[in-house]
């Protein structure tokens, strides 16, 4: 966890490229998406100039999916629908659900994770998507949002983790089916995150983070299908 001004250690970016389901050819985007302003390091190494590409890149990424997976909305439900799922209050729980309150840099301005405020979370949210689309491209952010912003992907887009993890169990690459095993839960009733991780023959897999035990689960899924390489 880094909470005071400095760059983010190797191992916190590691595990926030690990956590966001990308992996950074060139980790100073990563590190300049966690810095926010407050932190007060040289010119240059704050989030602000990639937030301000990665609100361009979301609105685009969102746009595009709206309208190929609504084909019967006008553009007043599409603009609604969009607002909606760009606005502070969305990206900021994709930011508590992603568990970014671990990894961002700030100033001392807030004494603990737990105190950051919604507006930091939901910046570094558009900073790592335009990290992502600067490392990796188009696809790279597509994937990102599908994953972590849309939440009913209107496409065949949105992946089962739970399913494909349990297919590949009961074609016989492991002798029993996986458990979900909850880590942690913070914050307060209505604004709870999950910490679930994958057990499987014994093997402990990299957490998932949710604001429900469901996403969380998947998220959780997903790490330890990546992890195994299932295809």
């Amino acid at each position: 966890m880094s909470v005071v001004p400095g760059r983010p250690s190797d191992d916190v970016l590691a595990d926030c490229a690990k956590t966001v389901g990308y992996a950074f050819r060139d980790r100073d985007l990563l590190a300049a998406a966690l810095t926010h302003s407050s932190a007060k390091l040289e010119a240059g190494r704050s989030n602000e100039r990639l937030e301000f590409l990665g609100d361009a890149v979301l609105g685009v990424l969102v746009s595009e999916m709206l309208y190929a997976g609504r084909p019967s909305d006008d553009e007043g439900a599409m603009t609604r629908a969009r607002a909606e799922l760009v606005s502070r209050k969305a990206l900021a729980s994709v930011g508590r659900a992603l568990g970014l309150e671990r990894f961002v840099v700030t100033g001392k301005m807030f004494a603990t994770p737990r105190d950051i405020a919604e507006s930091v979370l939901s910046n570094a949210v558009e900073a790592i998507l335009a990290a992502i689309w600067l490392d990796g491209g188009y696809e790279a952010a597509r994937r990102f949002v599908v994953e972590h912003v849309i939440r009913e992907l209107p496409s065949e887009a949105r992946e089962d983790w739970k399913g494909r993890l349990a297919r590949w169990v009961q074609a016989g690459h492991a002798a029993s089916m996986p458990r979900y095993d909850v880590l942690s839960v913070a914050g307060d009733d209505h604004c709870r995150t999950f910490e679930i991780c994958v057990v499987l023959d014994k093997r402990r897999f990299a957490p998932g983070y949710g604001r429900s035990k469901k996403d969380a689960e998947q998220r959780a899924a997903r790490q330890a299908v990546k992890t195994l390489g299932v295809v």
